[in-house]
């Protein structure tokens, strides 16, 4: 489950969240409440590992994972991170929002995960709802790093629109 929420408090900037929610998730390694909750797991370890330096810029900030047990779902994880905009596939391409300048900040941001010495794994057709876009504020950012890895590079080549 996926869910956007905001927190909004009088004299304070409104908060925007992504929630990520594994339900039913059990020790049985053949369940897909299993399967989720290592991937967010997964997931939150490269955010603190490997993404520090880009969050809040080309990545979401992420805040943590919380487990709970619960009556109406048994063991809940539940993923927090910054809502980060709308998927360039699903919501922003053929928009308004779909520019040149739209294009290149996308471009500059998986530059940014990369000279951070992060592969996301998972770029590429297909996969173009893990690039987001907030039109409000004019952020690329990349989600979703459940499959990344470590890419130490010595890229010298800028990257530059043609």
């Amino acid at each position: 489950l996926f869910a956007h929420i905001a927190l909004v408090r009088e004299g304070h900037p409104t908060i925007h969240f992504a929630i990520k929610v594994a339900l039913h998730v059990d020790d049985d390694p053949r369940s897909r409440g299993y399967h989720v909750y290592k991937a967010l797991r997964r997931e939150a370890v490269f955010y603190a590992h490997c993404l520090p330096t880009v969050q809040g810029d080309a990545v979401p900030r992420h805040y943590g994972v919380w487990e709970a047990s619960t009556s109406w779902a048994g063991h809940v994880v539940i993923s927090v991170m910054e809502f980060s905009g709308w998927s360039w596939s699903g919501q922003i391409r053929g928009t308004k929002h779909d520019t040149q300048e739209t294009r290149m900040k996308i471009a500059r941001t998986l530059q940014k995960i990369h000279d951070a010495g992060a592969d996301h794994n998972q770029i590429g057709p297909g996969y173009n709802h893990h690039l987001l876009y907030d039109w409000r504020c004019g952020k690329a950012r990349i989600v979703d790093f459940t499959e990344g890895h470590k890419h130490p590079c010595d890229r010298q080549v800028p990257l530059k629109p043609y």
